[in-house]
């Protein structure tokens, strides 16, 4: 499977639950800093296991969640695998 890239290229954004900074994801909203470094985040099954760990917490919400995807993701499909999937 191939490494997602160019995540320590996603711009920052002003608004949101998530913010990036440096080379860390990191919120607040737990009352106190709680950063994901980038690096810790390679694949889609890095992603998937960082959204079940974060569900987990009792500050996170749906839109909490959503957000951290969103940036991580966004528009840039480029990213993502082409890795087709057979039937």
């Amino acid at each position: 499977m191939r490494e997602l890239a160019r995540l320590s290229e996603i711009e920052p954004r002003k608004k949101g639950f998530w913010k990036l900074k440096s080379n860390c994801i990191v919120t607040n909203k737990g009352g106190y800093d709680y950063a994901v470094e980038l690096v810790r985040i390679r694949t889609r099954d890095d992603i998937l296991m960082w959204v079940s760990h974060l569900a987990q917490k009792t500050w996170m919400t749906k839109e909490g969640l959503r957000d951290f995807v969103d940036l991580l993701l966004g528009n840039r499909a480029d990213i993502w695998p082409t890795d087709k999937v057979e039937s």
